[in-house]
């Protein structure tokens, strides 16, 4: 008997990036956070998904745009992820290490 099971595509981490100014005013420092992902194994466009918001100095868009990154971030799927995990009991210090920087990098801006 064969039996065919069908990968499920892994879910890209997203991560939302939200600045009062504009690119060309951080630059530098968009690029130090693209680095900083580089050197713990996350490539944009490749297995991890940037979301960026520029207000460019107009503070009163600030709370639309960071809406907009939490509708983007937060699927039913995710929801169900976490209530999940939630109700597994105890995690092992690896493991929760582990979900705390899964966390901050999804939540991280």
């Amino acid at each position: 008997m064969t039996i065919i099971a069908e990968a499920q595509p892994k879910k890209i981490p997203r991560i939302g990036f939200l600045s009062a100014t504009s690119l060309s005013t951080i630059s530098a420092r968009v690029e130090a956070f693209r680095q900083g992902l580089r050197e713990i194994g996350y490539v944009e466009g490749k297995n991890i998904v940037i979301e960026y918001r520029y207000a460019e100095g107009k503070l009163d868009r600030l709370s639309e745009f960071a809406a907009e990154l939490v509708r983007l971030n937060v699927s039913e799927e995710e929801q169900e992820r976490l209530a999940i995990k939630r109700k597994r009991g105890p995690v092992s210090e690896e493991r929760r290490k582990a979900l705390i920087t899964q966390l901050a990098i999804n939540r991280a801006f």
